[in-house]
């Protein structure tokens, strides 16, 4: 049974966590991107608006979102999204480029322009192994803490024992790919004892991208958005959950990770 606590809290039994039947309805996520074409036939215009990050000069400036994906990794995630959790609200917050790399100042920017927002959940596929911006994204990861919005983030696809920014901080979500076939995209692992605790669908996904076309890929990129759908749908079916809750639920549904697992083994990285 479900049980107000002390402060607040909300006491969950292990056995209630099932988001089989939710949809993520009403739960507004930001996917901070290479933009998501609103016009693919597989997005349908459903993107609800966001914003674009540019440097102009010497400031950056925060447009109106353009409907325009600069490469195709943010409308393929945004898809993945969109088919765990078909009734979310999807953002876009561009901050990649045409090859989809960028400044961490840019990201910066991207990610307190979302935060001052109304999102619950910002899903972040990128990753930077640079530590000049370590205090600015550990400033992002507390504020978004403290606001109670959960950052889900993906790892570095060669090695997830490389740490990356954001994925490296423990507030957030971070998620690693399956290798191999996962037809259940509500299916995920733990790996206890890693800071990339969780493992996704992320292998040989046919996904929208560029030119209203289709790719099959594959990587963490596309893990991430599968856990963000799941994260969704729990917060549509326990409104109010705080980053800390959702990773305590996320460990209860996560199935053990197979001891003979492929996942150590690297794989080839999108970026």
């Amino acid at each position: 049974m479900t049980q107000p606590g002390a402060r607040g809290f909300t006491f969950v039994q292990k056995e209630e966590v099932d988001v089989s039947a939710q949809t993520g309805k009403g739960v507004k996520v930001a996917v901070i991107d290479s933009g998501i074409d609103n016009t693919h036939p597989e997005i349908g215009g459903w993107v609800k608006g966001g914003a674009v990050i540019e440097r102009w000069g010497e400031y950056l400036i925060v447009g109106d979102y353009d409907a325009k994906d600069m490469f195709g990794h943010g409308t393929a995630v945004a898809s993945i999204i969109k088919n765990v959790a078909p009734d979310a609200e999807v953002y876009s917050v561009r901050v990649l480029g045409s090859n989809l790399s960028s400044k961490s100042e840019i990201i910066i920017h991207g990610l307190k322009w979302a935060l001052d927002q109304d999102f619950q959940i910002l899903n972040c596929s990128f990753g930077t192994t640079s530590l000049s911006f370590l205090q600015h994204y550990k400033d992002v990861v507390d504020t978004a803490y403290c606001r109670n919005v959960v950052m889900v983030a993906a790892c570095n696809n060669h090695d997830f024992n490389v740490p990356e920014l954001p994925s490296a901080f423990p507030p957030v979500v971070s998620v690693d790919f399956l290798r191999g076939e996962l037809a259940d995209p509500l299916r995920f692992f733990l790996r206890p004892g890693h800071l990339i605790e969780f493992i996704a669908r992320g292998d040989n996904l046919r996904l929208p991208w560029l030119e209203h076309k289709h790719i099959t890929t594959k990587g963490s990129s596309f893990a991430a958005p599968h856990m963000t759908g799941i994260i969704c749908r729990l917060m549509e079916k326990y409104p109010g959950l705080r980053p800390f809750e959702v990773k305590t639920l996320l460990y209860h549904m996560a199935e053990a990770l197979p001891e003979r697992s492929p996942q150590a083994k690297p794989s080839a990285s999108l970026f």
